[in-house]
């Protein structure tokens, strides 16, 4: 009885707490947050559309690095495998920022809005509480945007305040949190006014194809392909997968041990990992 009262006023002292670090981005409702992404996105369309009818196809080069950067650096390893899944220890501070500030350049927001719901899938996977699988997957909106939240058919799903306790707890992580649009922002606009193809080729025209691949990963891996490993759900490698996204279909490996930041675990020539262990351990792991 006691043990329980001191837990639960423990936990609303931290969800306190966190409600006065998390700031502006987080504490906009749902819908707030959907019209400032939908508004990016649609500008990300056309600044893109309108940059390839009216440049050169040798721009397309920048869209590569820009993919590698937001999605490979910015979200794989930054945001899913440090931040999720502490696989790896960063080499210094340096190191913990860049992560960080390339995560918030992929416009998906704070790390505090998606890193917990999927560790939370994690933990749940392809059950009715897991907020990604396809298999109890419920879209609560009417548009694109809305299958970037994570959403389940369980009437009480939660997703628990632990998994969002130990990312309040990173420097890093609540430096981007509190200022997030004083970060992305300068750096976007100012692109316009050096030059307008930069901002179409390396970051608009990269973010429309990266953005969506969140969702088409985690969905496709959960669907379609083979298996390594008999873990507890229904995840899949996807050569297909992995080939386009470079590196991030190897999704059986990954739920057979998460903890992993190298996701090849086979001798099989086709499953490769090269490009994000290459980043890892070159320029960001200890």
């Amino acid at each position: 009885m006691a043990t329980t009262i001191i837990t639960n006023y423990a936990k609303r002292r931290l969800s306190f707490k966190m409600k006065q670090s998390l700031k502006y981005f987080f504490q906009f409702k749902y819908s707030q947050r959907k019209v400032y992404l939908g508004i990016f996105y649609a500008y990300f369309f056309i600044l893109s559309g309108y940059g390839l009818m009216n440049s050169s196809l040798h721009w397309l080069w920048l869209s590569l690095i820009g993919f590698i950067i937001f999605r490979n650096i910015g979200f794989e390893i930054a945001g899913h495998r440090y931040l999720c899944h502490e696989s790896f220890e960063a080499k210094n501070n340096i190191a913990k920022y860049v992560m960080a500030i390339c995560s918030a350049f992929g416009f998906y927001g704070s790390n505090l809005f998606w890193c917990p719901g999927h560790d939370y899938h994690h933990d749940t996977a392809d059950t009715i509480k897991d907020p990604h699988s396809p298999h109890f997957y419920k879209i609560q909106g009417k548009t694109w945007l809305d299958v970037l939240v994570p959403q389940t058919q369980d009437p009480d799903w939660n997703i628990p305040l632990k998994y969002y306790s130990k990312l309040t707890k990173k420097a890093e992580v609540m430096f981007v949190h509190n200022y997030y649009w004083l970060i992305v922002l300068p750096p976007f606009v100012l692109l316009h006014f050096i030059e307008w193809r930069i901002c179409a080729f390396l970051w608009a025209l990269p973010l429309l194809l990266a953005a969506p691949s969140v969702f088409i990963i985690n969905w496709t891996t959960h669907l379609k392909g083979y298996r390594n490993f008999d873990t507890d759900d229904k995840s899949y490698n996807n050569t297909l997968i992995n080939f386009l996204s470079l590196g991030g279909g190897l999704h059986n490996n990954h739920h057979y041990d998460p903890s992993a930041y190298n996701t090849k675990m086979s001798d099989k020539w086709y499953e490769t990992d090269f490009l994000n262990v290459f980043i890892i351990e070159k320029f960001l792991k200890k």
